[in-house]
């Protein structure tokens, strides 16, 4: 990958966040009695009763994720949704890292897993900022053009580097560049995520690990409960049915991944 072309790309990521932020800045807040999210590839609708101030363009049910305030701290949100959760068959893991405060949400529809995560961006005014989203990545490919929101299941939880870990809306992943993961995270881990995901048929050898979705769409509505709810361009997103391989390395006792374009 040329530098040059990287910056471009890194560039136009940012100008696209300044602008959707703009956008969504405008829109206001609600007081509502309940935080809700549609997972990335079932489209099935996650419902957590939080009373909090939330975004209103955010609010309506969509796969980008949920922007909502509340009075209560990260552990008392966990505990206030643990309950709800385990009553839909899924599971709550808090994990507290050195640069944020995450909690990995599963809910199991028999064979296949739907995946959210919610983040603490700390507080101001005496309240919490929060943001759940569904646990995806935005591909970015190298000399792609019209391609520009491509999402994928990602376990994005066990990416330590910087660059993904302080993105507060959109988790971009670029081509071939590596990114650091955490300390003990290998292709173990990634292997047993995709492949319990039911989302994926997966195959590992030698340091590179092989995915490709099964059974989903190129595309989807952004919300599936309110189709005119989003402005274009925000009211399609694309979704990668291609295959996606992963490379693994280890320096200096660090763990590294990239991701390339499959066939």
């Amino acid at each position: 990958m040329q530098k040059g072309s990287s910056k471009k790309r890194i560039l136009a990521s940012f100008v696209s966040l300044i602008i959707l932020l703009a956008f969504i800045s405008g829109c206001g807040t609600a007081a509502l009695s309940k935080v809700t999210i549609e997972a990335l590839y079932s489209e099935n609708l996650l419902v957590l009763p939080i009373r909090s101030q939330q975004d209103t363009f955010l609010s309506v049910p969509n796969i980008y994720g949920n922007y909502f305030m509340t009075r209560r701290q990260f552990p008392n949100v966990v505990s206030i949704i643990e309950l709800s959760i385990e009553e839909m068959n899924g599971s709550i893991v808090q994990a507290d890292t050195a640069r944020s405060l995450q909690a990995l949400i599963t809910i199991e529809h028999g064979e296949k897993t739907d995946h959210f995560l919610l983040r603490s961006l700390g507080r101001n005014n005496n309240q919490t900022h929060f943001f759940i989203s569904t646990l995806a990545a935005n591909i970015r490919f190298e000399f792609t053009v019209g391609e520009y929101r491509q999402f994928v299941l990602m376990p994005m939880h066990f990416i330590s580097d910087r660059r993904v870990v302080e993105d507060t809306v959109f988790f971009a992943l670029y081509e071939g560049i590596k990114y650091e993961l955490w300390n003990g995270i290998g292709i173990a881990d990634f292997y047993d995520f995709f492949a319990n995901s039911g989302w994926f048929d997966v195959e590992k050898k030698d340091g590179v690990l092989k995915i490709e979705p099964v059974g989903i769409s190129e595309t989807r509505l952004t919300s599936r409960r309110h189709e005119s709810a989003y402005p274009s361009p925000f009211n399609h997103v694309a979704l990668i049915t291609h295959q996606l391989i992963f490379h693994f390395y280890e320096h200096i006792g660090i763990n590294y991944f990239r991701i390339e374009k499959g066939e």
